[in-house]
């Protein structure tokens, strides 16, 4: 993407013992608003015993993601238009002692775009809510689970956006003002950080549980990776083959026997010849084929594509060892989720979700005086115990009155 030569240090621009030079530049590329970015940077470098260069990657020039040169990188982008955007560099360069000089030249950058659930969670929040002008809120850590193929069938935006939660170990929900809020599995720990919104003290509360939570100790998830197979007819037309003369007619096609099809495309011929495909849209699970005829015709019609398959299939396994002594083994299993396709994003949310389940007694069941300015995911301080809301009743009778249920975070 970029090249730079003959930079190095001079000895005369050192002033100091530990000696610093820096460079920077930006480059252009299209980006697809919501994708999980990655950036392989190769460079041309130099360093003698006692330097160091470093090489950093920003979207926006202000918040640096140091990059492991010659491996793949993720760089965390949050704009939400597609379309030509561009990505920061900078290197430093570092020597502990005059006349040692580090020398850096020809910086390449490689930059491949996946898409993510942040991806797929913007698609469906924007097909559901937009025409009702809902505000929605979509964590960025979902870019971080990126997906080589991804679709969801026929459902619901409420249970496509459940699923997409599910995996990414997180939560889907509304909080009060009415905004749709997505986040992922590590959301929890992530709120803990900083200081409680409210401190909730014994003159505030009516009255305090702490019942024993639902434990889940041992997490089991089954990977769904999927391989493209080869081309292959994947659809044909049987009977209703007659088309009269100047007449059109959709074909609504479903696949059988594949979970997804991808690259399909349609095929035909008729008796006489004189029929034309109109309009063809395809979706993972199907087709619509559209068909002209400008004279009566009986047309032959076949799709071919290539399959797509679950190929090597495997199981990860999270468990907690003292919560199972305690209190027994305790399973969660998640199978059926084909947006979960690798051990790596398997492994990180069964790690996000053994850390909140193992141990029971963690939440606060609270009926308290209650605040409004209080909200769904919020940190609050219950008589010195930091805890985040997770679920949230407010009630008005000639006095205020709140019931809470806090996730307590050890």
């Amino acid at each position: 993407m970029g090249a730079f030569n003959d930079f190095a240090f001079k000895h005369e621009a050192f002033s100091s013992h530990y000696n610093f030079g820096l460079w920077s530049a930006s480059y252009s590329f299209d980006y697809e608003s919501g994708a999980t970015v990655y950036v392989t940077p190769n460079l041309t470098m130099v360093k003698p015993e006692g330097t160091d260069i470093k090489l950093y990657c920003s979207e926006d020039g202000l918040t640096w993601t140091e990059m492991v040169i010659g491996a793949e990188n993720f760089v965390l982008y949050t704009s939400n238009v597609s379309g030509s955007t561009t990505i920061y560099v900078k290197i430093e360069l570092f020597a502990g002692q005059a006349g040692v000089t580090p020398v850096a030249s020809n910086l390449s950058l490689l930059i491949h775009q996946e898409t993510s659930l942040y991806t797929i969670a913007r698609q469906v929040m924007s097909s559901g809510l937009s025409s009702v002008s809902a505000d929605w809120f979509i964590d960025e850590e979902l870019q971080k689970y990126p997906i080589q193929y991804a679709w969801l069938g026929a459902m619901s935006h409420r249970k496509a956006l459940a699923k997409i939660a599910q995996a990414a170990g997180g939560v889907v929900y509304q909080d009060r003002r009415g905004t749709v809020r997505i986040e992922a599995g590590n959301y929890i720990q992530r709120k803990t950080f900083g200081l409680p919104t409210d401190t909730i003290n014994s003159d505030r509360i009516i009255n305090m549980e702490s019942p024993v939570s639902e434990v889940a100790n041992k997490i089991q998830i089954t990977t769904l990776p999927y391989e493209k197979l080869s081309e292959r007819v994947v659809w044909e037309l049987s009977g209703d083959n007659a088309i009269s003369a100047g007449l059109n007619k959709t074909f609504t096609v479903n696949y059988s026997g594949f979970d997804a099809v991808v690259e399909a495309s349609a095929v035909l011929t008729s008796i006489p010849s004189g029929a034309t495909i109109l309009s063809e849209s395809y979706f993972f699970g199907g087709a619509e084929i559209t068909v002209h005829a400008s004279a009566d015709q009986v047309i032959t019609l076949t799709i071919n594509g290539k399959p797509l398959q679950v190929t090597g299939s495997r199981v990860i396994i999270e468990t907690d060892g003292d919560s199972i002594r305690r209190y027994g083994e305790k399973s969660l299993v998640i199978n059926d989720n084909n947006l979960i396709q690798t051990t790596e994003i398997a492994e990180l949310i069964a790690e996000s979700i053994v850390a909140i389940t193992a141990s029971a007694s963690r939440d606060i069941d609270l009926d308290w005086r209650g605040d409004p300015t209080d909200e769904l995911g919020d940190v609050v301080s219950v008589n010195g115990t930091h805890g985040v809301i997770v679920a949230q009743e407010l009630n008005f009778n000639g006095a205020l009155k709140a019931s809470m249920q806090i996730r307590r975070v050890e």
